[in-house]
């Protein structure tokens, strides 16, 4: 960042700032229509009358996995509202009965992955708003589901059974092969032309071996000393949350 312009700075700067007012205002539903004009994919996120469920979570923990791999599973057009990134889409999605899945990942892999795909933040603010959001997370009762990253990557079968058994959505719990898994990756990858530009690659949300370095400058930015006693309380609420990733 030492060689960066003095307009890229300027940028950056505004974008720190936008990020804050948005998670301060996100904690509400009411000021989602707002927030979501704001982002690349505007209203297309919120939820309407033909969503069928949320799948939510703070950036990087694996929605967008999550979302299209449930999309495969389900075997019909079916309305995920998802990638909200924000507690108030959360409790609205409670708020109407939907099914709500919230996926958990660990923090230095979640936030790691996060600076890459937005090097406007910095270590101390994005472990301030992991921190966040899953506090406001954490109180939101028995209704909402969690499912770890692992999970969701792992045992997505049984993720889908999990959720036909609470909520009767007719999933397919198969764990997907290698062409379901294929199928994703197209998914995904059409999502981001639809909505990215080529300039944001580190936004693209499945592996790339290419961002290895900066992932591990990251992890060593973030697990520095001075940020012990952030990290240390995310790690906690983590953990806290994964606990609770197993019951149905």
């Amino acid at each position: 960042m030492t060689g960066a312009s003095p307009v890229l700075r300027w940028r950056n700067a505004g974008r720190r700032i936008m990020r804050v007012g948005k998670y301060a205002a996100g904690h509400s539903a009411w000021s989602l229509p707002i927030l979501f004009r704001l982002t690349p994919e505007g209203t297309d996120r919120q939820i309407t009358d033909d969503t069928a469920m949320v799948v939510e979570g703070f950036p990087r923990s694996g929605n967008t996995y999550t979302t299209f791999a449930l999309k495969l599973l389900a075997g019909r057009s079916i309305h995920i509202a998802s990638h909200a990134h924000h507690p108030g889409q959360v409790k609205l999605g409670l708020a109407k009965g939907l099914p709500t899945l919230v996926v958990v990942r660990p923090p230095v892999d979640t936030l790691a992955s996060y600076l890459i795909a937005g090097p406007h933040g910095t270590p101390g603010m994005v472990l301030r708003e992991y921190r966040y959001y899953h506090r406001a997370i954490s109180r939101l009762g028995d209704d909402l589901m969690l499912a770890t990253f692992d999970q969701v990557t792992g045992d997505t079968g049984g993720l889908a059974r999990r959720l036909n058994e609470r909520h009767s959505l007719g999933l397919d719990e198969r764990t997907p092969d290698e062409t379901d898994e294929a199928a994703i990756v197209v998914s995904i990858d059409r999502h981001f032309e639809r909505v990215h530009t080529p300039a944001d690659i580190g936004m693209l949300a499945r592996p790339d071996n290419s961002r290895d370095d900066l992932n591990r400058h990251w992890r060593e930015q973030l697990t520095r000393s001075k940020h012990a006693g952030v990290l240390a309380d995310c790690n906690a609420l983590y953990d806290n949350l994964a606990r609770h990733a197993t019951d149905t």
